[in-house]
């Protein structure tokens, strides 16, 4: 069957379920197409704002998260760190990625809300269209104090970001101890949640569900 529009790289069901959807509302393939374009190019003007909560457990998993993340933002990325001197912003910072932690930290910790404020004010002007923001200061925090009040800077986090892909790793052996709740709590104020293991990363998706589907 002849198609109404041949695109190189689509696959053959792409091209007849356009045809398809193209008969049925009484406009064209190539219509269709324009305006899924120009959808593409408004959303590609937008900052990227986006939280991700990245769990590991050992040094070695999250040396290779960030070194992949440093060879995916070379080019025409914003690249920005925070948190406490460590090894992993040591890294970051050795390749280039600005620092906007303000010292002392050890000190301004202490002040959690207000410092961590300053922080995220220090980070949003530095934000362009490309920006990964690489945020140990949360993990810190949930260490250093509670969880609980690790989410109280998480939620202060998202009221003020103002653009740009933010990763907050956490290590597990940090966590232990900590309830369900701020647990799961921890979980909610990001958009998603990575789980780091050697080179491999995975998605890790939750959703409440009935007790009556266990035994479907």
């Amino acid at each position: 069957m002849a198609k109404v529009l041949y695109v190189r790289g689509f696959k053959d069901n792409l091209h007849d379920r356009l045809d398809r959807e193209a008969r049925k509302s009484g406009v064209s393939a190539a219509s269709i197409l324009e305006q899924a374009f120009e959808d593409w190019l408004d959303h590609k003007k937008e900052i990227p704002t986006k939280h991700h909560l990245v769990l590991y457990s050992e040094k070695e998993s999250l040396m290779n998260f960030l070194k992949k993340m440093e060879e995916l933002t070379q080019n025409d990325w914003t690249k920005i760190c925070l948190g406490p001197d460590s090894y992993s912003k040591t890294y970051l910072k050795k390749h280039g990625w600005q620092d906007v932690t303000i010292s002392p930290y050890v000190k301004g910790i202490k002040n959690t809300e207000n410092y961590s404020a300053k922080v995220f004010d220090q980070a949003a002007k530095k934000v362009s269209n490309k920006t990964a923001i690489m945020g140990f200061m949360t993990g810190d925090i949930a260490s250093r104090f509670s969880l609980k009040k690790a989410n109280e800077i998480e939620r202060l986090a998202n009221s003020k970001r103002k653009g740009g892909i933010i990763f907050c790793p956490f290590n597990i052996n940090d966590l232990t101890g900590t309830s369900i709740a701020d647990l799961l709590e921890l979980i909610e104020e990001h958009d998603k949640v990575y789980v780091l293991k050697k080179k491999e990363i995975f998605e890790l998706n939750l959703s409440s569900t009935n007790p009556s589907a266990l035994l479907l």
